[in-house]
């Protein structure tokens, strides 16, 4: 049997020093469960707070861009992924829509804006005291004003365009063709727009004959129903005589003209617009035309009589060039007549066939080159 063990007696619990960073009961170094001792007061760790549902802003961001409300969509959508950040809220997938749908309706507004300046820069107006662009009703143009008509297209919604350049189309009048307050039919209006606008063109232009021979008078004239609606004008512009187009403002100014060219103008131009009433005669219209013949055989008959004692003619070239003429109009006057007494639609169109045989027209170039007048 082994002998009992002296008994060692204990060794008294040396206190920690003051300066020691631990105080009684403090749990060692690197042990650390809840609740946390500091001294003898107990503290326990906040848990962090947990996601409650999805986050306002980024319904609002999402909301806001998908009505294009960019501003604010950016705004809200920033806004929400950073609280989310925080708070681990529900939502950002909503946020980041917000953004990208602001983007996307900031990109297409920018896109819009460019091609709008392209489409000013394109059709901005410099000339004829027009201070709009773009594509402008014909109603709405003043006098003189240049534009294109779009190929196949017969609207009257049109490019406006600098006369200074390449244009299809120049403005010379509008008028109102009133008359009736019921439409008189399309045949009826087409016929009173062509009337006018020849008599608009002679009216416009101290040579009409020079214009015509680089570009051809094409009217503008209402249907039925916008007649109905009120709008009963008819609009006269130029354009060139074939598929080609026009160049540069085509208006003149008397002060180019000499006296002898203002002269001989004033002499014939009475007739030449007659004799353009009468061709632009549609058959369906004959009854009005036969009236149109009656006033151009008269008006060829006094035009023959003044050559024959105008002074505009000197020399005896001249003067047989005046001869030539006088002789031309006498003939068409007889022409005219022949319409005149037209009693039926097949009658009228046998007669105005025979009225462009004249010799009129080459006799009159020959005069007008002689005179110094050209298109």
């Amino acid at each position: 049997m082994q002998p009992a063990q002296a008994v060692q007696p204990a060794q008294p619990v040396q206190p920690l020093p003051p300066t020691h960073p631990y105080a009684p009961g403090q749990p060692p170094p690197g042990f650390a469960p809840p609740p946390y001792y500091w001294g003898d007061v107990a503290w326990q760790v906040p848990p962090r707070p947990q996601p409650t549902g999805v986050n306002g802003q980024a319904i609002a961001s999402f909301v806001l861009g998908l009505f294009a409300v960019v501003p604010a969509g950016v705004v809200f959508g920033i806004v929400a992924l950073v609280r989310i950040g925080r708070t681990r809220q529900r939502g950002k997938g909503l946020a980041v829509a917000g953004l990208v749908l602001s983007g996307l309706w900031l990109l297409t507004a920018m896109g819009g804006v460019i091609a709008a300046a392209a489409f000013y820069q394109s059709g901005h107006v410099v000339a004829s005291g027009v201070s709009g662009s773009g594509a402008r009703p014909v109603s709405e143009l003043p006098s003189w004003t240049c534009f294109n008509q779009p190929a196949g297209s017969t609207t009257l919604l049109v490019p406006v365009v600098p006369c200074a350049g390449v244009h299809d189309r120049q403005l010379i009048a509008k008028i109102d063709l009133g008359g009736s307050s019921s439409y008189p039919g399309l045949d009826a209006v087409r016929q009173r727009a062509w009337i006018a606008c020849i008599r608009a063109a002679y009216t416009a232009f101290t040579d009409p004959l020079g214009v015509t021979e680089v570009a051809a008078i094409t009217p503008y004239y209402p249907e039925q129903s916008s007649w109905d609606d009120g709008d009963t004008q008819a609009w006269c512009a130029l354009k060139a005589p074939y598929s080609g187009q026009l160049t540069g403002d085509l208006r003149q100014s008397a002060s180019h003209y000499t006296a002898v060219q203002q002269s001989f103008l004033q002499l014939v131009d009475p007739a030449l617009m007659l004799a353009d009433e009468v061709r632009a005669t549609l058959p369906s219209q004959w009854a009005d035309g036969t009236v149109l013949a009656t006033r151009l055989g008269d008006a060829d008959r006094d035009q023959a009589r003044e050559l024959t004692s105008s002074t505009v003619f000197t020399g005896s070239f001249m003067k047989g060039v005046a001869a030539a003429l006088a002789k031309d109009d006498l003939e068409q006057a007889a022409q005219a007549d022949r319409l005149a007494a037209a009693d039926t639609q097949s009658a009228w169109t046998s007669a105005i066939a025979a009225l462009d045989a004249a010799d009129l027209s080459s006799d009159l170039a020959t005069a007008r080159m002689n005179l110094g007048l050209h298109g």
